[in-house]
């Protein structure tokens, strides 16, 4: 973008002495560190926008206008954020030497590009000490790294080349923490939904506002005002501007009003950190005209629409209510049919009322009247529905539209479609009342008289026919009579069962595992009981409690193969259900370089071997859990699910796993390591502390009559 100077011409007279301003070389890294890092105040909004605009440009300025970005947002799973171009990419000498000075742009001599400060590409360094930069340029893939060193000052690092043919482009790699993860989606929404085109990207992004070509209007009390220039949406200051839109008397409207305005690149200039504008008197004065041209072209659409038959009614109402009542703007007596605020959809004075629905305002009163507003909304009541409609929570401009006499949906429609017709209503929004509102049971003695009848309420027997826990749990269940051969059942109170609170879950599991070992699944019955008629298991004839019955049913897969993989997946496991952490921590625990009990595990192993004996029941406690991996890395993973599922069903000895009881030995032999040593409890002290306790353990074995290598 080309950048606005001042021409000055400095007058002196009787100088003594002079100097010229300009940056300690022994505070470049100082100055550097403000430029890349305290300059920004959302830091996740710079790091995309400084190297999405980047792009961008490259694409403008290579001929590709109409082609997309490629963004990845950082997820917990994946906490990188990447930015992709298809321009020319980078040759070495300039990323090398112009990538990396701050201040340098080659920018500054076109408005086609956004770019102008010569300091965004670095802002990767506002969240982080290193990024990579890769660049297909002229044939050549190559790799870089930048990173912060001891200096503060930073370097570029060619790290690998390779031939890439025709591709081209550049790509941004940069390491997010997790606390940025929430701010990275939240600031994506603002950025890059101006952005034309919008970047294929790992999120969903509301369409560009439908507007004019000066800019769009948002009808909205809280709206904002942005400003749009090239890629980047700066909001805009209203209050900056208050005095010059007074001029206008554009003021009291557009405090209510919200929107953007298109700017063209480098006619306004921004702040370094590019989150606002400056607002200089040219600024000013450019933003005022374009709200200027939005509305006059705003108001010339609308007039234009007014005679235009293929324009919907609904959004001829909307257009003249918004320039009559919220611009102020007084229409011709010809347009004025369309500037009502609310529209009678029947006269009642001569037109018979309709006889398969009514109208309820949002206050639930009687009304043939329709609120002109973007928010209103007509929701169709289902037939059938005998909730009181005082129960619905409905918004300011909703018209609840309810069938009488019997009527269908259908029939509604029918009857109401020719009167939106006939007032030029057609095209409003539509609804279903029961999908897009909440129903609250109206508070009183007798509130529970206007909930919807469920015939199933009435009903004692039913089978299953489902296993989905959430939602509506009745529809997992079927009216049947009592069985009269032996089945399994469940007493179920509100469709729930006080056997297991995941029941739904556990049939759905065991219908997993029935199948992969070829076994037939019966019909699994349920038994209602209430307060005021309670069923015990004493009442049901020919009937095995569930919980019973699937012990018997898959007792017979308990062979010596499955209980030996099930054992080895409790060693495998072992670290999922005792005190670790097993891939990392950090300084939570006092560790530095977040070290992992997985990295350090074999050295363990090989320091308790020579110290204490590959049989030691300490040694072999670790050893074991490497083995279990060994075996459980040849189970397919659908195998290792009903697995698990017979693990539960038959946990084994006293209930508790092989790794489980190996460990209580080993806290009850060697007490000490259940302690706390300073910040790391449990075992992680045979990361923190394996000297200190190979001492001990050898202590407490001299003095012990049992022989724990045994």
């Amino acid at each position: 973008m080309k950048s606005a100077t001042a021409e000055r011409v400095l007058i002196t007279e009787g100088v003594l002495d002079s100097a010229e301003y300009t940056i300690d070389p022994e505070e470049f890294a100082h100055i550097m560190g403000i430029l890349r890092s305290s300059l920004y105040t959302r830091k996740a909004l710079a790091v995309m926008r400084e190297y999405s605009s980047n792009g961008w440009d490259a694409h403008q300025m290579f001929g590709l206008p109409d082609v997309p970005l490629k963004i990845q947002l950082p997820t917990f799973m994946n906490p990188t954020f990447k930015c992709r171009d298809f321009g020319p990419g980078l040759s070495r000498p300039e990323v090398l030497f112009t990538y990396t000075k701050y201040g340098k742009s080659t920018k500054r001599r076109t408005n086609k590009a956004v770019g102008s400060l010569g300091i965004g590409s670095k802002a990767a360094f506002c969240i982080g000490d290193r990024f990579n930069i890769t660049s297909w340029h002229q044939g050549t893939k190559s790799i870089y790294t930048a990173a912060l060193d001891k200096s503060n000052k930073g370097w570029m690092q060619l790290i690998e080349e390779e031939d890439c043919g025709d591709e081209t482009g550049i790509e941004i790699q940069v390491a997010v923490d997790s606390k940025w993860i929430f701010d990275f989606e939240r600031e994506a929404h603002f950025l890059f939904r101006y952005m034309r085109p919008q970047p294929v990207i790992n999120t969903s992004l509301r369409d560009l506002p439908a507007g004019l070509e000066s800019g769009f209007i948002r009808q909205d009390d809280h709206a904002k005002w942005i400003g749009v220039m090239g890629c980047v949406p700066y909001r805009i200051d209203i209050a900056q501007l208050e005095g010059a839109l007074k001029k206008e008397g554009l003021w009291d409207n557009f405090q209510k009003l919200g929107g953007g305005i298109y700017i063209p690149i480098g006619d306004v200039p921004f702040a370094a950190n590019r989150e606002e504008l400056q607002y200089d008197d040219g600024t000013i004065d450019i933003i005022v005209r374009r709200f200027k041209s939005l509305i006059e072209e705003y108001v010339s659409d609308a007039l234009s629409s007014f005679n235009d038959d293929k324009v919907p009614g609904w959004d001829r109402h909307c257009k003249a209510h918004f320039l009559n009542h919220d611009l102020g703007f007084p229409l011709p007596a010809r347009f004025q049919k369309w500037s009502h605020s609310k529209v009678p959809v029947w006269a009642r004075e001569n037109t018979t009322p309709p006889t398969t629905f009514r109208m309820y305002d949002n206050d639930k009163h009687l009304t043939q009247l329709v609120p002109v507003s973007p928010d209103t909304c007509l929701l169709f009541q289902d037939a059938g529905d005998t909730r009181k409609l005082d129960g619905w929570e409905i918004h300011k401009f909703d018209v609840i539209v309810s069938p009488e006499n019997g009527a269908t949906e259908a029939d509604v429609k029918a009857e109401l479609a020719p009167l939106l017709a006939a007032v030029h209503l057609d095209g409003i929004p539509m609804g279903s009342l029961t999908a897009e509102r909440m129903w609250y049971a109206p508070q009183g003695r007798h509130s529970n008289k206007h909930r919807v009848p469920n015939a199933k309420h009435k009903q004692r027997t039913f089978k299953m026919i489902g296993t989905n826990d959430f939602g509506t749990l009745s529809n997992n269940w079927e009216k049947v009579e009592p069985p009269t051969e032996a089945h399994p059942y469940f007493i179920l109170n509100g469709f729930r069962s006080n056997e297991s609170a995941a029941f739904y879950v556990r049939v759905r599991n065991d219908k997993m595992l029935a199948a992969a070992f070829g076994k037939d699944f019966p019909t699994v019955y349920g038994y209602k009981t209430t307060s005021a008629k309670p069923v015990t298991s004493a009442d049901i004839d020919k009937g095995i409690l569930y919980a019973t019955w699937r012990i018997q049913f898959f007792a017979d897969l308990m062979t010596p193969e499955i209980r030996t993989e099930i054992r080895e997946m409790a060693w495998a496991g072992l670290f999922n259900a005792l005190p670790y952490k097993y891939d990392g921590y950090g300084s939570t625990y006092g560790i530095e370089n977040r070290m992992n009990f997985r990295a350090h595990l074999p050295k363990i192993i090989e320091s308790l071997t020579a110290s204490l004996g590959e049989k030691h029941l300490v040694t072999r406690f670790f050893a074991r859990h490497l083995e279990g991996k060994k075996a459980v890395a040849k189970i397919r993973k659908v195998r290792k699910c009903n697995l698990t599922t017979l693990s539960t069903m038959f946990p084994g000895r006293n209930k508790r796993s092989a790794p489980r009881c190996a460990l209580d030995r080993i806290l009850k032999t060697y007490p000490m390591l259940s302690v706390s040593v300073e910040t790391d409890n449990d075992l992680y002290v045979f990361l923190t502390h394996l000297d200190i306790l190979i001492r001990y353990i050898l202590d407490i074995d001299e003095g012990s009559e049992l022989n724990p290598r045994e």
